[in-house]
C-alpha cells in the first residue's frame, strides 16, 4: 500500500481517537442520511482489509473498517445521532487492533452488517463477498472461501462467474467427502455453463471436474468444447494434445494425425456464440482458473482419475490465474 494510503489510514484513526464520527465519514454535521450512507459506502470500498497490500497495515485497515461501521450506525439512527450530537456517551466500542482468526470473524460480521445496510446495493456487496472468498481461496482457506462465495450468490445469483468460482472452490477441497465434493461442485459448474456456454474457462473447469471424477469421455468432450470457445484455451489444448499422444502411442497414429483432430474439433461447435456475456475474460488462450495455483488440489495427475497415462511432458508457459489481479487486490 502506498504512503498516501498509509497516511489516509492514520488520518482516519486520528478521527477515531477524537471520536469524531463526522470527520471519520468525511461529512458535515448537517449531512443528510443519504449523504452519510453514500460516504460510508464509498469508504468501506477504500478501506476493505483485503485491498491492503502491506500485511502490517491490514489490522489497522480492519480497525478503520470497524469504526466506519460504528459511525454509520450511530449517525443513521435519529435517536443515536441526537444523543451523539448532545455529547451523551455511548457504550464504548471495541478499540483494540484484532489479528488472526478473530480478525477474520470480525470482518465477516462487519460485512454482514454492511450487506444489511445496503439492500439497494446487493450487486456491489455480492462483489465484496466474492472478493473476500477469492482472497481466502488464495490463502488455502477453501471452507471460508466457499462460505463467502455462497453469500455472494445469495445476494446476486445472476453472475455466471460466481457460480463458476463456487464450483471450482468446492471441487478443489479434497478434505470434503467425495459425494459432497462432486455433488456440491457439479450444480454450480453446470449453471455457469448454462448461463454462458461460450466461456472457455467454464468448459475447462468442467473438464477438470470430469477428470477428477474419472470420466475420460466427458473430460475429453469438455476439453474440445473449451477449444471451440473464442480464443481457445491453452491448457485445454495442451491436455487434449496429451490425450492424443497417448492414443497415438497405443494405436500407431502419427503425431501429425493426432493434431489434425484438434484442428477439426475447433471447426465444429455445439456452442452458440453470443448466448451470454462471460464475467470471466476468456483469457485468449490463458486460463483464469489454473489448477495448482492458489493451493488448488485439483491438478492433472493428482485426482483419483484413471487418466494417468496422459500427463503432459511439460506444462505450457506459466501465466496462470491470479486472484489478486482478477479481484483488484493489487
Amino acid at each position: 500500500m502506498s504512503d498516501l494510503t498509509r497516511a489516509a489510514i492514520e488520518e482516519k484513526l486520528d478521527a477515531v481517537k477524537r471520536k469524531d464520527h463526522y470527520g471519520l465519514l468525511g461529512v458535515k454535521r448537517a449531512a443528510q442520511a443519504g449523504e452519510i450512507k453514500a460516504a460510508y459506502f464509498n469508504l468501506i470500498k477504500a478501506y476493505h482489509p483485503d485491498r491492503v497490500r502491506d500485511p502490517a497495515l491490514a489490522p489497522l485497515a480492519l480497525q478503520v473498517f470497524r469504526e466506519l461501521t460504528v459511525a454509520q450506525a450511530t449517525l443513521s439512527d435519529p435517536a443515536k445521532r441526537s444523543a451523539y450530537d448532545k455529547g451523551v456517551p455511548a457504550a464504548p466500542p471495541q478499540r483494540n487492533v484484532v489479528t488472526g482468526p478473530n480478525a477474520d470473524q470480525e470482518l465477516e460480521q462487519l460485512l454482514d452488517k454492511a450487506a444489511e445496510s445496503f439492500g439497494d446495493q446487493r450487486g456491489y456487496m455480492a462483489r465484496v463477498f466474492h472478493l473476500r472468498g477469492a482472497a481466502l481461496f488464495s490463502k488455502g482457506d477453501l471452507d471460508g472461501a466457499e462460505r463467502y462465495m455462497r453469500k455472494a450468490l445469495t445476494l446476486d445469483d445472476t453472475v455466471a462467474d460466481y457460480h463458476l468460482k463456487l464450483g471450482f472452490t468446492i471441487l478443489s477441497n479434497r478434505r470434503l467427502p467425495e459425494e459432497e465434493r462432486f455433488g456440491g461442485s457439479r450444480a454450480p459448474l453446470e449453471r455457469a455453463i448454462a448461463m454462458n456456454p461460450y466461456s472457455a474457462d467454464a468448459r475447462y473447469t468442467m473438464a477438470l471436474y470430469w477428470k477428477a471424477a474419472g470420466s475420460r469421455d466427458q473430460y475429453r468432450r469438455e476439453l474440445e468444447a473449451a477449444l471451440r470457445c473464442p480464443g481457445g484455451h491453452a491448457k485445454a489444448e495442451f491436455e487434449l494434445n496429451a490425450i492424443l499422444r497417448a492414443e497415438a502411442r497405443g494405436s500407431g497414429i502419427t503425431a501429425a494425425q493426432g493434431k489434425s483432430d484438434i484442428t477439426a474439433a475447433r471447426g465444429k461447435s455445439d456452442v452458440t456464440p453470443g448466448r451470454g456475456k462471460s464475467d470471466i475474460t476468456p483469457g485468449r488462450g490463458k486460463s483464469d482458473i489454473t489448477p495448482g495455483r492458489g493451493k488448488s488440489d485439483v491438478t492433472p495427475g493428482r485426482s483419483k482419475s484413471d487418466i494417468t497415462d496422459e500427463r503432459p511432458d511439460s506444462p505450457p508457459e506459466k501465466k496462470g490465474f491470479s486472484f489478486a489481479r482478477l479481484f483488484g487486490l493489487k
